[in-house]
C-alpha cells in the first residue's frame, strides 16, 4: 500500500475521529473544558483501564467532581466511549506521525514498521485498554454504545479504501482488508499476552509474506480465490445434474 494513500485516507479517519471524540453528547457552552476531561480520562484510561474506571474516583484522579464529569457528558458509559474513542484518535494520530519520519521501500517495510511500532514497550498500555474495552464490549454492547463498531469499521474503511485506489474491486478490498486487519490484530492479541516476540516476529514475516504476494499479483491474486464468477450453491448442483456422467472403466 502506498505510503501517500495510507496517508490520504488515515487523515480523513483522523478527521472524524476528533468530531466523534469531541461531539459527545453533553453541555455545550463550555468546550475547552469539556476537551481537557476528555484527554484527562483518556490518561486515566490509559493508567487504569476500564474495568477500574467507576466516576468518584476518576473525578478525584482528574481534579475534579463526579458532577462536573456528567455535566459535560450524560453519562459515565458515554465518556468513556469519547474517551476511548480519543485514545483510538491518539494511536492513530501518533502511529502517522511516526511512519512519515521512517523510511520505506515496499509494502513490506510498511507491514514491518507498523508491527514495530506497536511492539515497542511504549505501546502497551494502549494495546491492553484497546483488548480490555473490546472483551468489555461484547459482554454489554449497549454499555458501550458504538465501540464495537467503531472496531470493526475504523481500519477496515481505512485499508478498503486504499486496496479500491489500487485497483481492486470493492468486494474484494473488503475481504482483503477483513483478513489482514484480523490476522494482524490477532498478532497483537498474542503479543499482550505473551513476551516470546522471536515467534511473533516470525509470524510476522509469513503476513509479510502474504501482504508482498498481494503486491506483486494484485488483483488478480484476489480474483482467484473471490472470482466474480463464483457459482451459487444452487447453479452448481443444478450444473452437476445437467453435466454429462463418465462411464466407469470396465
Amino acid at each position: 500500500m502506498p505510503m501517500e494513500l495510507y496517508e490520504r485516507t488515515a487523515a480523513m479517519y483522523l478527521a472524524d475521529g476528533r468530531r466523534s471524540a469531541t461531539h459527545a453528547m453533553g453541555a455545550k457552552p463550555r468546550p475547552e473544558l469539556k476537551a481537557n476531561v476528555l484527554n484527562a480520562m483518556a490518561d486515566f484510561l490509559l493508567g487504569r483501564g476500564v474495568s477500574d474506571a467507576s466516576l468518584r474516583p476518576a473525578a478525584s484522579a482528574l481534579g475534579t467532581s463526579p458532577r462536573m464529569l456528567l455535566y459535560h457528558f450524560r453519562s459515565k458509559e458515554q465518556l468513556l466511549v469519547a474517551a476511548l474513542q480519543e485514545v483510538r484518535r491518539r494511536e492513530t494520530d501518533m502511529l502517522m506521525r511516526t511512519l512519515r519520519k521512517t523510511r520505506r521501500t515496499s509494502e513490506t517495510d510498511l507491514v514491518r514498521a507498523i508491527w514495530r511500532w506497536y511492539a515497542s514497550p511504549r505501546r502497551a498500555p494502549y494495546l491492553r485498554l484497546f483488548f480490555e474495552a473490546w472483551g468489555l464490549s461484547l459482554q454489554n454492547p449497549t454499555r458501550y454504545e458504538g465501540f464495537l463498531e467503531n472496531v470493526r469499521k475504523d481500519l477496515l474503511v481505512l485499508t478498503e479504501e486504499a486496496l479500491v485506489q489500487l485497483g481492486y474491486p470493492r468486494r474484494h478490498a473488503q475481504a482483503i482488508g477483513t483478513f489482514m486487519i484480523a490476522a494482524f490484530r490477532g498478532l497483537l492479541m498474542d503479543l499482550v499476552t505473551n513476551k516470546d516476540r522471536q515467534r511473533l516476529d516470525d509470524a510476522l514475516e509469513i503476513f509479510v509474506l502474504v501482504t508482498r504476494v498481494m503486491a506483486e499479483k494484485g488483483p488478480l491474486a484476489a480474483r482467484e480465490a473471490l472470482g466474480d464468477d463464483r457459482a451459487e450453491p444452487s447453479r452448481r448442483r443444478a450444473q452437476r445434474k445437467t453435466a454429462p456422467r463418465r462411464r466407469r472403466a470396465v
